[in-house]
């Protein structure tokens, strides 16, 4: 990290988890998951949180609500949400999280998520820029260099603060959108449903 870029601590409950922890490949990238779980809670344990390095956090690059929105539908009529689930409540949820003002990480090395179970504040350098984010350490990256020539649109998209910072909004929105479906899923409509198929079948 460059010295003009600083970590400062920030409320661990304003950054977006933005990740499914069940999608998470160990085995294929342990460049991005090297900081277990274990080691995170031991240093929360013992007192000594400043030994865990700072995650990053991505802000907001857009000037407006306005302006996010239609760069964020811009971004996914470009680019397919990987594994292609859309739900409804889509909209309502972008203006959410967009109004929350939340910063957006990666989170793959699930440090994040011990803090926010603790419930006490963590260190993140917040970038705001394209020349803070080049200065992301390696690790840190959503897509490692070794897969640059296995997913070339992907790794490009990586490389850029504004693109990457959509590509983690439409990971929050689609979290948040499947989790709002199960809550609000009629189950008592969907076994009739299931069960008019059975007997038309």
């Amino acid at each position: 990290m460059s010295p003009n870029l600083e970590a400062r601590t920030v409320d661990s409950s304003s950054i977006l988890i933005t990740e499914h922890n069940v999608s998470k490949d160990y085995k294929r990238y342990p460049e991005l998951y090297g900081d277990t779980p274990l080691r995170v809670r031991t240093a929360i344990e013992s007192g000594k949180t400043d030994e865990i390095p700072s995650i990053i956090a991505l802000q907001n690059p857009f000037s407006s609500l306005d302006q996010t929105v239609q760069a964020y539908q811009q971004y996914t009529q470009a680019v397919p949400r990987q594994g292609g689930q859309y739900y409804e409540y889509g909209k309502e949820v972008l203006r959410d999280i967009l109004e929350q003002n939340a910063l957006l990480c990666y989170n793959g090395n699930r440090r994040l998520e011990e803090f926010q179970r603790a419930g006490i504040p963590i260190r993140a350098f917040v970038i705001i820029s394209q020349e803070e984010y080049d200065q992301m350490p390696a690790e840190e990256r959503r897509i490692p260099k070794r897969l640059k020539d296995e997913r070339p649109a992907q790794y490009e998209i990586d490389q850029n603060y504004v693109l990457s910072y959509l590509g983690l909004l439409d990971d929050a929105v689609y979290i948040r959108t499947e989790k709002r479906h199960w809550e609000n899923l009629d189950t008592g409509k969907l076994l009739t449903q299931m069960r008019e198929r059975k007997k038309k079948s």
